[in-house]
């Protein structure tokens, strides 16, 4: 790795410049080696696995059919669940609430009304993009004003490396 020295110069930057191109280059080139690796683990563990996934799921739902089947035989009275050497099966209660699309507005409404807002999932944000096509009276009249600053920049010339 080569020592980085303050900039004292244009010549000094010129350096630095060159040198953090060809680092970001490299780096660049690491990440694409990195990422086919990756991928190229990935796609022999996902064929290596297939068949075995497959299994799986096709055993967890014959398991499931039979003992919902035979529930009342395997898992009685109080009881949710049955050990087995290797593996426990039960079922679970579970409360699940069912809202219909169509009444979805007027449930909206009146969870509104009663000041329910725990019960409403909204995420509502500013979008600063859209803003910023606005003028500045515009923006003002909103209680939203604009800050110019000078934003920082390296833009790599790829071709001449």
């Amino acid at each position: 790795m080569k020592e980085i020295n303050e900039i004292t110069s244009i010549e000094g930057l010129k350096e630095s410049g060159n040198y953090y191109a060809k680092l970001s280059r490299e780096l660049d080139q690491s990440e694409i080696e990195m990422n086919k690796e990756i991928d190229r683990i990935k796609s022999k563990y996902d064929i290596k696995n297939a068949s075995n996934k497959a299994v799986k799921t096709a055993l967890f739902t014959m398991i499931q059919a039979y003992v919902t089947e035979n529930k009342e035989v395997l898992i009685k009275g109080e009881k949710r669940s049955m050990e087995l050497p290797l593996i426990t099966i039960g079922f679970r209660k579970s409360n699940e609430v069912s809202i219909p699309n169509s009444k979805m507005a007027s449930i909206l409404d009146a969870l509104r009304l009663q000041g329910r807002y725990e019960c409403i999932d909204k995420k509502e944000t500013v979008k600063k993009s859209a803003l910023a096509s606005w003028g500045n009276e515009a923006l003002a009249k909103i209680g939203v004003s604009r800050k110019e600053k000078d934003t920082f920049y390296i833009e790599i010339k790829t071709e001449n490396l």
